[in-house]
C-alpha cells in the first residue's frame, strides 16, 4: 500500500515501528529539550507549519522511504495484516520518532549547552527534508 493512502493511525503505528527499530543506531536523539526547535529553525531557515498528526508520521515515512532497505520495510508492514499490537518496546512519542527520521539525514546533537546539527549534502536543499522538520516545529510548539 502506497504510504499516502494509510490511515492516519497506521500511518503512525509503522513510524513508530520504524522509528524503534532506527533508534537503536549510535547517537540518535529522542529527547526535544529547550532550544531545539529554534536551533533547528535558524539551520534550515524554516518556520513551524501545522500539521495533523498522521500527516507527519506519512511524511516522515516518505523521508525514511528513500533509503530502499527501510523502504521495504516500511512496504512489508504496510501491506501485513495489522497486529493486534505491535511488540518490540516502549511506544516512542511521535515527535520523537519524527526526530530519529530526521537522523537519518541531520546528525543532531546536544553539546556545551547547544545544539549542533551536521547537514548532509542533499539535506541542505532538500524539500522534504525542510517540509517535515517545519511540521516538528508546529508539534513542538503545541
Amino acid at each position: 500500500m502506497p504510504i499516502n493512502h494509510l490511515s492516519d493511525d497506521r500511518a503512525i503505528e509503522i513510524l513508530q515501528t520504524v522509528a524503534r527499530y532506527q533508534a537503536k543506531r549510535a547517537g540518535v536523539t529522542t529527547k526535544t529539550a529547550p532550544g531545539l526547535a529554534a536551533s533547528l529553525a535558524a539551520e534550515l531557515h524554516i518556520s513551524a507549519t501545522p500539521a495533523a498528526d498522521g500527516e507527519l508520521a506519512r511524511e516522515a515515512l516518505q523521508l525514511l522511504a528513500e533509503d530502499p532497505e527501510t523502504s521495504r520495510a516500511i512496504e512489508a508492514l504496510s501491506n501485513s495484516p495489522r497486529p493486534q499490537r505491535f511488540l518490540g518496546g516502549p511506544e516512542i512519542a511521535l515527535a520523537a520518532a519524527i526526530l530519529i527520521a530526521l537522523q537519518t539525514r541531520i546528525k543532531i546533537q546536544y553539546k556545551k549547552g547547544r545544539w549542533q546539527f551536521d547537514l548532509d549534502k542533499k539535506a541542505a536543499t532538500d524539500s522534504l527534508l525542510k517540509s517535515l522538520a517545519s511540521k516538528l516545529l508546529g508539534k513542538l510548539a503545541d
